[in-house]
């Protein structure tokens, strides 16, 4: 309930309302008013045909606009401002629901470089691997804050950041850009492979290449959620951080040095595919 495309589609303007209210922070309102939304919906639907039923669909929707409005006013949101960005907003995301239902049972795939930037938001891993089955050459960066604010302020150079890696890195501004980026190391690396979400936990993929890696050790498991993850990431920008998870091989380990030592392979392991290409060292 807390994610668009987690739930029926209820159409452009209350999909964008939602969408303005989640990026603001209220998540918690937003899936509230999704639960309600749809339990109308099926009581409606129970009632199909009876006479007088959804008359008042449009006073409804108005009703969940106005609460919506209401929440965000207090951080400086004004009516006029609101309306515009519901005005822009709800064509687009009916566009792109029409588009990504033409496409479901579509077959055709991209040849050619793609890059998917995925925020800290776990559900949107998995986008990877539908990406995947339609880009014959997809990357995947990571960036800092959830799929609805990470290109808000705080958070806009961590998408800025692979994104002109990944346009350097295959030559769209020519060869001698991407000839020193190689040389100096701020090229997408991700071709050589990434850290499995089960070994490795990267909390931000960092804002400068020249800024160093942090890699986070906790043993509060249970106080690490996704909100601190977000917080600590911001916090250590622009330097990269990664945290090792404690899964199943972890968990075995007899000895607090057994532990140290499965940590310490997939951090050396991680810190090699953050090297340059051999090619580009040697250059060095």
């Amino acid at each position: 309930l807390n994610r668009m495309g987690g739930y029926q589609w209820l159409g452009g303007r209350m999909e964008a309302v939602l969408l303005m209210c989640r990026a603001c922070g209220l998540q918690a309102l937003a899936a509230s008013l999704v639960q309600e939304t749809l339990a109308r919906m099926m009581r409606s639907q129970a009632k199909a045909g009876e006479e007088g039923e959804g008359e008042h669909e449009g006073e409804y929707q108005d009703d969940v606009l106005m609460r919506i409005f209401w929440a965000l006013a207090p951080g400086g949101m004004n009516h006029e401002y609101f309306q515009q960005c519901l005005n822009y907003l709800a064509p687009g995301l009916d566009l792109l629901n029409e588009l990504c239902a033409s496409a479901a049972d579509s077959t055709q795939v991209f040849n050619g470089p793609a890059l998917m930037i995925s925020s800290s938001s776990r559900e949107f891993w998995d986008a990877r691997e539908s990406n995947a089955r339609f880009c014959s050459d997809l990357q995947v960066a990571r960036s800092r804050g959830s799929h609805y604010c990470m290109v808000q302020q705080e958070h806009v150079l961590s998408v800025m950041k692979p994104i002109c890696e990944f346009l350097v890195s295959r030559g769209s501004f020519g060869p001698e850009p991407c000839k020193r980026a190689e040389i100096v190391g701020r090229t997408l690396h991700l071709s050589s492979g990434e850290a499995s979400p089960a070994e490795l936990s990267i909390l931000s993929e960092g804002d400068d290449p020249d800024a160093p890696n942090i890699y986070l050790v906790h043993d509060l498991r249970p106080y690490v959620t996704a909100e601190w993850k977000d917080r600590v990431a911001e916090l250590l920008a622009p330097c990269r951080v990664v945290m090792p998870v404690f899964n199943e091989v972890a968990a075995s380990s007899r000895s607090p040095q057994d532990l140290a030592t499965t940590y310490e392979v997939r951090l050396i392991a991680d810190i090699q595919r953050s090297l340059p290409s051999t090619a580009s060292t040697a250059d060095k």
